[in-house]
């Protein structure tokens, strides 16, 4: 999923974070893409980061893969995940998991992620319902 240049109504309230890792290629095409639709207020790229835990601290949504360092980190950090449609195969097992559990939500291919995203905002007890899910399996794995 990708947002487009017009983000709509949730223009001005959210600050996009990127992070592209070592993806060089994905870095640049992001960062010429904030550049010339003159979203440098609403979006902020990053490369490779030591410093995610911090990220998804500042988050109120993770979009993600489901590999099992970002699960366990917005788990713990009880922040609401929507998983991305490419996944490895091991990603799939935990994203069936996760939603399955009302842990996470997904992103669908034919859906854009600024209209997810819209959606969540203007509905904040699908976000609510997530964080709570997660509270309750965080203390459940915790306690066992």
């Amino acid at each position: 999923p990708a947002f487009r240049p017009d983000l709509g109504d949730i223009k001005d309230d959210i600050t996009v974070s990127v992070v592209c890792g070592r993806n060089k290629k994905l870095y640049k095409n992001l960062s010429k893409f904030v550049k010339k639709n003159k979203l440098e207020d609403s979006f902020i790229i990053y490369g490779f980061v030591s410093n995610m835990d911090i990220l998804i601290d500042a988050s109120d949504i993770a979009i993600s893969r489901a590999g099992a360092t970002s699960i366990t980190e917005c788990l713990y950090k009880n922040i609401p995940l929507l998983f991305r449609e490419k996944l490895y195969i091991n990603e799939k097992l935990n994203e069936e998991l996760f939603i399955k559990n009302n842990l996470a939500l997904k992103l669908s291919k034919d859906k854009l992620a600024d209209i997810e995203v819209s959606n969540l905002i203007k509905n904040p007890k699908i976000l609510e319902d997530i964080r709570t899910s997660h509270k309750r399996e965080y203390v459940t794995t915790a306690t066992c």
